[in-house]
């Protein structure tokens, strides 16, 4: 907004020392006569960009056909000239001995022909400018639309749980009621954290780190008792720093991932690793990786959680974040470096 202003300012200025160099350096014509004529233009072409950019007016013109657009256009430029020339002549009337103005007067041929042209590029420039506007509104109408759009969406997404983990879960408790019931109540437990944080927690724009966390080590801690023996389960994380917030589910969509896809791959590997650490500054480096099976389409990771938490983290953090996945040889890594604020 301010570059745009400053843009109109130096035109306008630019305009007014044009107008009057070009004037008070013409033969006959007191310096005056020339400032204040200079003035009057540009008042007038002050006038004609005000009402030309009335919206009314600009949907009568977008309503018409380019035929009678251009015919609009000309006379709109022949008016404006007429109005500016008028305004000289009368300048001129007042201001200047009757002798010298009926020489200026005699050769203001030429000079009507330099409005003509001065209206023509004023006119042109109004609706290049307009254009320019219109195109600004649209693209903030745009992207307004798309982050609502994305906010609805990521809504959805952080409001379901996978039906399969979902499944796994009341399967184990169903099983363990009747061999374990201590085990069984803490893995209801460890659900109902789970599902707390996705209920209420992701709600919110931003958490504290240390929630985020504590959300990851209750996943892991639930994978662990419902995973099978073989696979091998990693969780290292440095203590978080309280003073740190970071917006919800963006961690916790890569590790859904990861457990997703995790398959034994031909290297016979079969694990699930995870590790982050948050600087004093705020700098929090973040890593996962998992095996999976070569025989999947390539294009299974690119499923809509990571497309969303690209999203995310576009909007989120800009000019702060750097994402690089890697997917080859039956591993697929994960690692995020995202500069966190204070609460």
């Amino acid at each position: 907004m301010e570059i745009r202003k400053k843009i109109i300012a130096f035109f306008w200025a630019f305009l007014f020392l044009t107008v009057l160099l070009q004037l008070s350096t013409s033969e006959g014509i007191p310096f005056i006569t020339a400032l204040l004529y200079t003035l009057s233009v540009l008042a007038t072409l002050w006038l004609y960009f005000h009402y030309a950019s009335r919206p009314a007016l600009k949907r009568f013109i977008a309503q018409r056909r380019t035929a009678l657009r251009v015919l609009l256009l000309l006379l709109a430029c022949t008016a404006l000239t007429l109005a500016l020339a008028g305004q000289g002549y009368a300048l001129v009337k007042l201001t200047m001995p009757a002798a010298s103005a009926r020489v200026v007067l005699n050769d203001s041929l030429p000079s009507f022909f330099g409005l003509l042209i001065l209206s023509g590029f004023v006119s042109c420039l109004q609706y290049l400018f307009d254009k320019y506007k219109e195109s600004l509104r649209q693209e903030k109408q745009i992207d307004v639309l798309k982050r609502k759009a994305l906010e609805m969406e990521l809504n959805l997404l952080r409001n379901q749980l996978s039906p399969h983990f979902t499944f796994n879960v009341l399967n184990n408790l169903h099983f363990l009621i009747h061999k374990d019931k201590n085990e069984a109540l803490y893995l209801l437990s460890t659900y109902s954290k789970i599902l707390r944080y996705y209920v209420y927690e992701s709600r919110k724009k931003a958490i504290a780190f240390s929630q985020e966390v504590a959300f990851l080590h209750e996943y892991f801690n639930l994978q662990i008792k419902q995973r099978p023996a073989e696979l091998e389960i990693t969780f290292d994380a440095t203590e978080p720093d309280e003073g740190f917030c970071i917006a919800p589910f963006i961690l916790a969509t890569f590790v859904e991932n990861a457990f997703k896809h995790v398959q034994p791959n031909t290297a016979s590997e079969y694990y699930v690793r995870q590790t982050h650490s948050l600087t004093p500054h705020g700098t929090m480096t973040f890593e996962i990786s998992n095996t999976f099976s070569e025989a999947r389409e390539a294009d299974e990771y690119s499923g809509v959680g990571l497309k969303h938490v690209r999203e995310t983290l576009a909007l989120a953090y800009p000019y702060s974040h750097q994402l690089h996945l890697q997917q080859q040889n039956g591993l697929f890594a994960v690692k995020l470096e995202l500069t966190l604020k204070k609460c």
